[in-house]
């Protein structure tokens, strides 16, 4: 049977039918709004149920002595001799016209209340007439005004309304958030998921007639793209409200978010734009400015119609559009957007001649983007390569980071004999370009930390102890990973020697890189003290690692080792039982780690913190759903994040699902030989068997995981899984297998589950309900004190979609204000 749908269903908001509502309280109400956003519906809808007498004009044209007329003819119902006298007057600029009208409507008397509506008044509205229609509404005591217009009227409208003579309903009234989409499409006969009415709010900014549009497309083809109606419904209102100029301008602009006067005059090549910003301001419509930052925005839906129409036009007009914007962003410094832009028309030249550091292109980095830039080293002509070798190895780095493990090893020779030939460099610039190279390829390509310490001694004589050049080496510790020991355990039985020669290398390290990352040695110790069930000694190191980090942090912004150090005391808190200690470190860590390329970090110490207590709900959603390939994060952080999701799936009861993809954990984790990694991967391996009464197989993961682990003395994956593994461990004894690190996981694990048991008795982390990952974003930056224009320009969302969040947020916690938030975030 299919499905009834009743598209003609009329949809008010509540905070639109209220001010309707008001219109029989005020002398003049003005409805403005553009085109589409149902001011004539809305009007006619309500004026169905009054019992008022009503009069309807609907303009036509733009002539104030046809007007006139009509006004005049409006009010014959009422005084049919005092309209005969009006309609020889005129309203114009003339004074002694202007007060003629004025005196005859103060001979008007009424009987009785009546509403006189003015349709489309945009097409005569100028201060004249405006003035006459605002005196007529204070003289005629029983007459309201209404005025539909799609331009703004007045310039004194606060002082109106402070006199309470205006209703004023704007656009905001008409325009229908996310909970309103959900409930005029389910009236239509379509239920639509949270997020889709979000998306579609996002896109159609709230504009009834796009709504519409999209939901008629959607019926037919069961898409929400912009649907060909809606197309030609914007293309109409353009035509209509835009010169032949001001639409090349908006094609010339049309892949940039937003703009200001500057960027203006720079990507139109034009000292001036006033009319350009006259005909905006004028139209009211798919702009919205920003008065406070002077910046345009462009409504999404607006965006992809003049996109769609941007690609079928001139392609020397697209070349000349694009080089300027690339180069705009470029000067803005917004080196990213800008590599991207130039990418679309193939110009290699302007990519790589860019001087820039590699983190100023990667703080912005998602997924895509990387594989933009793979495409970029791929596709670039080798001459313009061999040009730029600085920006070849920077674009190469940031691959092996990102795209592919050991991707600077692949092309290690192309980019020596970059070097080599390349007739502008120096040679002193050779010789640097050539040690950042073989410095950075230890750690891309190697599996241990004694190659990372030969070079950075080599690099060091080499330089003779000045720092390195050209490329900037934030991420070359952690790369996003919240633990030191993760990355650079690669041998079991060699924790010690690896942790030996870390500090033989550091001091190189430290004078090659301006203290970059200081502090990492204090981290590593500290982590090993802690996953040998050394608690105070790994808390002492900590606080260590973070006075070191804080020594270069607060210029240089350097927060990654300040972030493994808290990940670890956070482990800690967890032993103790420690439930203050927790939830303030938590807060404390997302409110000093501000920086973009470590969100991903922070997520992944959720993860990890909230998957050993068992609160997987307030798991970041990506980690929780196992959406890791598509976040964007470094390589090399991949396996870390297995370990997180691998926990997930057995806490959810997906165990079979856990077992299914437990080898590629594995083949993950062995591209750079992740001991840590393999270590977890067959304990959850183990637990999963477990509970499919697998004992046999789950004994011999456990057997594995004790091998790799315990000549280390790494114990911590044990105890954090005791509560699991217990049964399995007394039967491994039996046979006087690891009998000594056995004793030592369960005498250990005695005191983390007294911990674990005050954390979990705690309903500090159970005060919060499910939300979504946007949700939790939100809620945790507005408990910062952050504006919503701050939060939007931080998660690239409108101030309005903030709103939507902060409402849905308020309602799940029953709370009422901001400052309430800081008790849950």
């Amino acid at each position: 049977m299919s499905r009834k749908y009743n598209t003609e269903t009329l949809y008010f908001t509540d905070k639109l039918r209220n001010k309707l509502s008001d219109i029989k309280f005020y002398p003049l109400t003005i409805m403005e709004a553009p085109c589409g956003y149902g001011k004539t519906t809305a009007a006619k809808e309500f004026l169905k149920k009054q019992e008022k007498r009503v009069l309807w004009m609907e303009l036509d044209s733009n002539s104030i002595n046809d007007f006139l007329v009509q006004f005049c003819d409006c009010f014959s119902e009422i005084d049919e001799n005092i309209t005969l006298k009006m309609k020889k007057a005129s309203i114009d600029k003339d004074t002694s016209s202007f007060k003629e009208i004025l005196i005859l409507f103060e001979n008007i008397h009424l009987s009785e209340e009546w509403i006189l509506v003015i349709d489309n008044f945009q097409l005569v509205q100028n201060d004249t007439i405006s003035n006459v229609i605002i005196r007529i509404s204070e003289i005629l005591r029983k007459m309201h005004i209404v005025i539909l217009t799609q331009n703004s009227i007045l310039e004194n409208v606060l002082d109106v309304i402070l006199k309470k003579q205006l209703n004023y309903i704007t656009k905001s009234y008409f325009e229908l958030d996310s909970d309103d989409i959900q409930k005029y499409y389910e009236l239509c006969g379509i239920n639509l998921d949270e997020r889709e009415a979000v998306n579609l709010y996002e896109y159609c900014g709230g504009w009834v007639s796009i709504l519409y549009f999209q939901m008629l497309d959607y019926i037919e083809n069961k898409s929400f793209q912009l649907a060909e109606k809606a197309c030609f419904f914007v293309e109409k209102i353009v035509n209509d409200k835009f010169s032949e100029e001001a639409k090349a301008n908006f094609l010339k602009i049309c892949v940039c978010e937003d703009f200001t006067i500057e960027k203006l005059k720079f990507i139109l090549e034009s000292t001036d734009v006033s009319n350009f910003i006259e005909e905006i301001h004028k139209s009211n419509i798919f702009i919205e400015y920003d008065a406070d930052r002077k910046i345009y925005y462009m409504q999404k839906i607006f965006k992809d119609f003049l996109q769609k129409k941007f690609e079928r036009i001139d392609t020397n007009f697209q070349s000349r559009a694009l080089l300027m914007i690339g180069k705009w962003f470029q000067n803005d410094k917004k080196y990213l957007k800008a590599i991207l832009i130039f990418y679309k028309i193939k110009d290699f030249q302007s990519i790589f001649s860019m001087d820039v550091e590699v983190d100023s292109i990667t703080k912005d980095m998602n997924s895509n983007d990387i594989d933009t830039v793979l495409e970029i080293v791929q596709t670039c002509p080798k001459e313009i390569k061999d040009r730029y070798p600085k920006n070849l190895l920077g674009f190469v780095l940031i691959l092996s980071q990102y795209k592919e493990w050991n991707y600077l090893g692949l092309l290690e020779k192309e980019i020596e004999n970059s070097i080599e030939n390349n007739k502008i460099l120096s040679l002193s610039e050779k010789r640097n370009l050539n040690v950042a190279l073989s410095f950075l390829s230890a750690f891309t390509t190697c599996k241990d930390i004694k190659v990372i310490n030969e070079e950075s001694k080599k690099a060091y004589e080499i330089l003779g102890g000045q720092q390195t050049k050209f490329i900037n080496l934030r991420k070359t510790w952690t790369w996003g990973s919240p633990s030191i020991l993760y990355i650079f355990h690669r041998k079991s039985g060699e924790l010690d020697r690896e942790f030996k020669i870390m500090n033989e290398c550091m001091p190189y390290y430290y004078e090659l890189t301006d203290n970059h990352d200081y502090g990492v040695e204090a981290v590593m110790e500290a982590e090993i003290r802690f996953n040998r069930g050394d608690f105070k000694g790994a808390e002492i190191l900590c606080y260590k690692a973070i006075y070191m980090s804080d020594y270069v942090s607060e210029n240089k912004k350097q927060y990654s080792i300040y972030l493994c150090a808290v990940f670890i005391m956070l482990r800690i808190s967890i032993a103790y039982g420690n439930v203050r200690q927790l939830n303030n470190s938590l807060k404390k860590l997302k409110e000093k780690v501000k920086e973009k390329n470590l969100v991903r970090a922070i997520d992944l110490c959720e993860g990890f913190i909230f998957s050993s207590i068992g609160q997987v709900e307030l798991i970041p959603e990506w980690l929780r759903l196992g959406k890791i390939e598509k976040e964007g994060i470094s390589f090399l952080t991949v396996s870390y994040s297995n370990i997180i999701y691998g926990k997930v799936l057995f806490l959810k009861g997906e165990y079979l699902k856990l077992l299914g993809i437990s080898q590629q954990f594995l083949e993950v984790a062995s591209t750079f030989e992740s001991i840590y990694s393999y270590i977890y991967i067959h304990i959850h391996m183990a637990l999963a068997n477990l509970k499919l009464n697998e004992r046999g197989r789950a004994v011999e993961f456990i057997k594995v995981a004790l091998e790799i682990a315990a000549t280390d003395k790494i114990y911590m994956p044990f105890v954090e899984n005791g509560e699991y593994i217990l049964e399995i461990f007394d039967e491994i004894k039996q046979n006087d297998l690891y009998k000594s690190s056995i004793s030592d996981i369960l005498k250990l694990y005695g005191e983390y589950k007294s911990g674990l048991d005050k954390i979990r008795n705690s309903d500090i982390f159970n005060k919060v309900p499910q939300m979504t990952e946007r949700e939790l974003e939100v809620a945790m930056l507005a408990a910062q004190n952050l504006t919503n224009r701050e939060i939007g320009e931080q998660l690239y969302i409108s101030q309005n979609t903030v709103k939507f969040y902060l409402k849905s947020i308020f309602s799940k916690l029953s709370i009422t204000s901001r400052s309430q938030l800081k008790v849950y975030f």
